[in-house]
């Protein structure tokens, strides 16, 4: 079904704010609320919600209520292997088409993520981090290579944003992958930008996992601690 005209607006913003780490994983999504923020009636925000759940990013949850999607670990491993699968084929068909193309698109969003980073531009470099990623899609241009991340590409993203850490150490490490990533599709060396890419996707999968290990962790603390506080003079000694 297409989207209308004003629910394609409400779902690019949407979009922009959960892949900008502005709304948590998890949240609810209230078609009234988004109603009035829009202004417009619940018709054109039923459809951007339901748009975003074909993206993978909303899950409706019927008598519940609609959240910004919320992954388990498992579904976050899953979803790396599937995406390495997709770019390591993309990268194959990029250096077959034109290796130096690839390689100097590659440089070019280098540069700016480099740039991103002296600002301190987290959203910006995450941004541009997706961008780096599309690159092989582009340029090998392959139509179903392009569909099949495309439908995982938001997912992707709104994981990056939530669960990736802006460490200089950790960001440093990004970036010297980054780098031998376009120093080997520069010299046209598929094994190699596997291997990289390999060990770049598997980190990043281990970071999401331990960063929802920690806030599910968070959440449990808090929950002791507002149980406290409610429960606050009504403890009486059980000894």
């Amino acid at each position: 079904m297409r989207t209308s005209s004003m629910a394609y607006g409400i779902v690019a913003s949407l979009r922009a704010s959960i892949t900008d780490g502005a709304f948590e994983l998890g949240e609810p999504l209230s078609e009234d609320a988004l109603a009035e923020v829009f202004s417009v009636s619940r018709t054109p925000v039923r459809e951007a919600l339901k748009a975003l759940q074909n993206e993978g990013i909303v899950e409706i949850v019927p008598k519940s209520g609609t959240f910004v999607f919320d992954p388990s670990p498992e579904q976050v491993l899953e979803l790396c292997g599937f995406r390495f699968r997709l770019e390591s084929w993309a990268m194959e068909d990029a250096l077959r088409t034109s290796a130096p193309h690839a390689g100097a698109a590659l440089t070019e969003v280098m540069a700016e993520m480099e740039s991103a980073i002296s600002r301190e531009d987290r959203a910006a470099y995450n941004r541009l981090d997706a961008r780096f990623h599309a690159v092989a899609f582009e340029v090998g241009g392959n139509r179903y290579l392009a569909e099949a991340y495309g439908a995982i590409s938001t997912q992707v993203s709104a994981l990056r944003a939530h669960l990736s850490t802006w460490k200089s150490d950790a960001v440093a490490v990004s970036m010297r992958e980054h780098a031998q990533i376009v120093d080997l599709v520069r010299a046209a060396d598929a094994p190699g930008v596997a291997q990289v890419l390999t060990q770049h996707i598997d980190q990043a999968g281990q970071t999401y996992v331990r960063a929802l290990a920690d806030r599910e962790k968070q959440r449990n603390l808090s929950k002791r601690t507002r149980l406290r506080e409610k429960l606050g003079g009504y403890l009486t000694s059980t000894a």
